[in-house]
């Protein structure tokens, strides 16, 4: 009978303890950090993107293909620095996928892509490739990884919403 009583009062006091949690305490974290969201070049630091947008032009028919820009921009410091990906695939094909500059088919154009760290533009990669993820809701989340003549290295992720403008 003590087992009993014993057990009772252990779950009681158990109950009451989380019944007395605060409420605060069970908010879902943010979806997104500042890590999700940045732009690293050559000198090795992180810079946070502050927009993201999407503007395409969607593939009326099998004679066409369809033109995605995406155009991630942060201002850190006085010094604005944009990625612009220029991605391009087939007719009826969903944007969700890799892109690379080697590719013919889901290609990441070296020469119509760029990165501008405050007046310098750097365009004509050597090597380039990115990824998105359609989310929802004009949510993505897209990494990508450039390299241009000069050797410089260009890397970065953005998950989180995107201005949208596709037709």
């Amino acid at each position: 009978m003590k087992k009993l009583l014993f057990l009772f009062l252990g779950l009681s006091t158990l109950s009451i303890a989380t019944s007395c949690r605060n409420e605060e305490d069970t908010e879902n974290p943010p979806l997104y950090t500042n890590a999700d969201r940045y732009i690293k070049d050559s000198d090795g630091a992180r810079y946070v993107i502050n927009s993201a947008q999407l503007i395409g032009k969607k593939a009326k028919n099998s004679s066409e293909t369809n033109e995605y820009t995406i155009i991630l921009t942060g201002t850190e410091d006085g010094v604005t620095r944009t990625v612009k990906l220029y991605q391009t695939f087939p007719f009826n094909d969903k944007l969700d996928g890799g892109f690379s500059t080697t590719s013919s088919i889901r290609n990441l154009s070296d020469s119509q892509s760029k990165f501008t760290r405050g007046t310098t533009e750097i365009t004509d990669f050597e090597f380039g490739s990115s990824s998105i993820v359609d989310l929802d809701a004009h949510n993505f989340r897209v990494i990508f990884n450039l390299k241009s003549q000069g050797g410089e290295t260009i890397t970065g992720t953005y998950t989180g919403q995107f201005q949208y403008d596709v037709n």
